[in-house]
């Protein structure tokens, strides 16, 4: 009776004497085996350090387990440094070129354009398609000076919002915003979502 398609049929082994009669008097065989018997536990621990130290002594990779969490944008960066993940949508590559940053090869090695990139798949872009990101770099002087710049337009706007005089308004209507007796202060809480 032949399986559903697609899908093998069970079949049954054929052992002991049932396989000498099916090959007849002229045709030798040999021996049958009987059914290997799983190895202890310890004898399964010992294989497999060995098996770990043969890898390691012989130069190959580690291995990479599928299905076990791992740091899938974790990248080394040359030293003096600092990197980052910029997303392929129009424009942000070349803003970030435009800001010095530089790409960077799977090695940690700077390179000239994103051929030589290493590059990952991060999501879907709009078109639905993958959307890739790409390591690039840029000196670490030049992203503490640019750290530095973002964090004095935050404080130039928490001081706005302090002072009750918002910067949108109009110079002759920024005093008819109401400012409490004690002023406006600011908390900086972590959000639960």
């Amino acid at each position: 009776m032949p399986g559903k398609p697609g899908r093998p049929r069970k079949v049954q082994p054929i052992v002991g004497e049932a396989l000498s009669d099916m090959t007849g008097p002229d045709i030798s065989m040999g021996p049958i085996d009987k059914p290997v018997q799983e190895p202890h536990p310890s004898d399964r621990e010992a294989s497999r350090e060995a098996r770990s130290e043969t890898r390691q002594g012989s130069g190959r990779k580690r291995r990479k387990p599928l299905g076990v969490p791992m740091q899938r944008l974790q990248a080394d960066v040359p030293s003096g440094m600092t990197g980052r993940w910029v997303n392929d949508v129009p424009g942000r590559i070349e803003r970030a070129l435009k800001g010095d940053y530089e790409f960077i090869s799977s090695d940690g090695e700077v390179v000239q354009n994103r051929k030589g990139c290493r590059s990952e798949i991060v999501g879907t872009g709009r078109d639905g398609g993958a959307m890739k990101a790409y390591l690039m770099a840029i000196p670490t002087v030049f992203y503490e000076e640019d750290q530095a710049a973002k964090a004095s337009k935050i404080k130039e706007v928490e001081d706005a919002i302090k002072s009750g005089e918002p910067q949108q308004a109009a110079t002759e209507d920024r005093k008819q915003f109401y400012t409490p007796s004690e002023g406006i202060s600011l908390r900086h809480t972590m959000v639960d979502r």
